[in-house]
Order: structure tokens, then C-alpha cells, then sequence
């Protein structure tokens, strides 16, 4: 969120005189996958936003989800063999057991081959019923978003609307309670999905957990953001590198603006060492520009 957001979501969640704080979505993935274009339809449907949705895998990325995916069939495995600039062969075997079953044999039923450049697959024996399966389930992926881009899309959507992990589930503030609701609406069209939402009213309890909460995943970034820093070196980090730190330093200085209004979580020891790292990605940036 920009600064200016920040200020708009902070004004309206002082001005809001409900006692609804917020929500906690407990999301449950099962077979998710579907065609972006089911995706898309259902998201204009709901009112969630199309820019959250991620895109369907392209022929590539099917034949790669696909195959690394569908590695047993029966007695039948898929194996990759080679990958090149111009195509991606998988082969289907055969695994044999000798009578004692203490040796294992592999006989190659069919190479299965991608063309990078027109996106085509072709393969030895495709009447073979195991072939055949993979073909299908191929064509079938080409522009659908699969189940783990519908776990990362909750997952980024509730940090872009400054949630808070709670374990497995997320809390959302308040004011982002319309897009919440939609995307619950959304995920839970998806296979047999399940997206828990449960309404936090405002107590002394609940401000002190969702402060609580607030603060370690704070605590939790800005340690990442230590460690990583005492990693940058002088000559091989680059100053894009840097500049995309101190655009995450004030991410985090909002994040905290922005649960101060709300449940009054007391920060000054988070923005004090906030500032400390900023301070001293600046420095870095500053050097580097000037030995150039």
C-alpha cells in the first residue's frame, strides 16, 4: 500500500464507529485448479479485483506441472530426459520386478516430447492408454491455474491488504472487509475448497491478541531484513537491490501506522529499529552512487 492509502485506510478506520475490527480467514485448499477463465468469471461475478488473479499456466509451464506431478501411473513412471532450447522430453517406463522381487528392471514405453517454440507435444505410441493420460491432462492445464497459485494469490492478497499471519490463518482489518468477503466467495467456488471467515468485534481481548500478533510478525520481517543486510557486501549488491529494501522499511513503518490506529499497538522500538536499518541500507546506497 502507498503512503497515501496508508493515511486513507487510517482515517477511515478512526472514523469507524462500528466495533468490527476486522476478520480471520482459515483457508482450505482442495483441488483448486481450474481454467482462468472460469477464474476470471467468477471474480467479476463476486467484485474481486481481476489484477489479484494469477494468470493460467502457458503450454510450458502445463507440460512441466504436468509431468513432474504425474510421476506414478500403476506400474508405469515418468521420467525427465533432457530439456533444451528448443524441447522438453519426458519418457513413460515400465517398472519390472524379477520373480524373487529383488531386482528391479525399466523398459522405455514412449518419449514424450515439447516443443518450446509452438508449445506442441508430441510422443512416441500415444494410443498407450498411460501416453495418452498424460496428453489429455496436458491439454488440460494449458491456461489453468493450479491449486498452489490459488494458495500463493490468498497469501498475497492478504499481505497486500496489510494482514497479519496467525498461524495457518490470516486476520484482514476491517476496512478491507468487502474484498475479504469476495474472495471468500471466490475461493470457495473452487473445487472443494473451504475459506473460513470469523468476524473479530472489538474487546480488550481481541486488541491485545491482534497486537500481539502484530508485533511478532513485525519482529519476525525486520529479523529477516537484518539478517539479510548483514549479507549485502559493498561491491556485489546492487543499488536496485537496496532501493527495493527501503521501499520494504516503509512498508513495514505503514503496517504498523496502520494497526496503531486500530488497536494501539505501541511501536516506537519497532520504528527505532526500522530506522537503524534504513539508515543503513542509505549509507550503502549512498557509497555505491558515489564511487560511480
Amino acid at each position: 500500500m502507498t503512503p497515501q492509502n496508508i493515511q486513507e485506510v487510517i482515517k477511515a478506520v478512526q472514523n469507524d464507529i462500528s466495533n468490527h475490527l476486522g476478520d480471520v480467514l482459515f483457508p482450505r485448499f482442495r483441488n483448486a485448479t481450474t481454467p482462468y477463465a472460469s477464474l476470471l468469471a467468477k471474480a467479476q461475478q463476486v467484485g474481486f479485483p481481476e489484477e489479484y488473479l494469477p494468470q493460467g499456466l502457458d503450454p510450458e509451464q502445463a507440460w512441466q506441472y504436468c509431468c513432474r506431478r504425474t510421476t506414478k501411473l500403476d506400474d508405469y513412471l515418468l521420467r525427465a530426459v533432457s530439456k533444451t532450447a528448443d524441447e522438453i522430453v519426458w519418457a513413460v517406463v515400465r517398472e519390472n520386478k524379477d520373480k524373487a522381487n529383488k531386482v528391479l528392471s525399466y523398459t522405455q514405453i514412449s518419449n514424450m516430447t515439447l516443443n518450446r517454440h509452438t508449445g506442441t507435444v508430441s510422443a512416441e505410441h500415444p494410443e498407450h492408454p498411460v501416453v495418452g493420460a498424460v496428453l489429455v491432462n496436458h491439454a488440460q492445464m494449458v491456461g489453468s491455474v493450479t491449486t498452489d497459485q490459488i494458495r500463493k494469490m490468498v497469501q498475497d492478497v492478504a499481505q497486500k491488504l496489510s494482514g497479519v499471519p496467525m498461524g495457518t490463518c490470516w486476520f484482514l482489518p476491517a476496512v478491507h472487509g468487502a474484498i475479504t468477503r469476495a474472495m471468500k466467495a471466490m475461493v470457495e467456488g473452487l473445487g472443494a475448497s473451504e475459506m473460513g471467515l470469523l468476524p473479530i468485534y472489538d474487546s480488550q481481548e481481541s486488541r491485545q491478541g491482534i497486537s500481539d500478533a502484530v508485533r511478532a510478525d513485525l519482529q519476525d520481517e525486520i529479523n529477516a531484513c537484518k539478517e539479510e543486510i548483514a549479507n549485502f557486501t559493498q561491491d556485489s549488491t546492487r543499488i536496485g537491490t537496496l532501493e527495493r529494501r527501503l521501499a520494504k522499511f516503509d512498508e513495514l513503518r505503514n503496517r504498523a501506522k496502520l494497526y496503531s490506529a486500530m488497536v494501539e499497538v505501541i511501536h516506537d522500538d519497532l520504528d527505532q529499529e526500522i530506522s537503524k536499518l534504513e539508515a543503513s541500507v542509505a549509507e550503502m546506497i549512498g557509497v555505491k552512487k558515489n564511487t560511480k
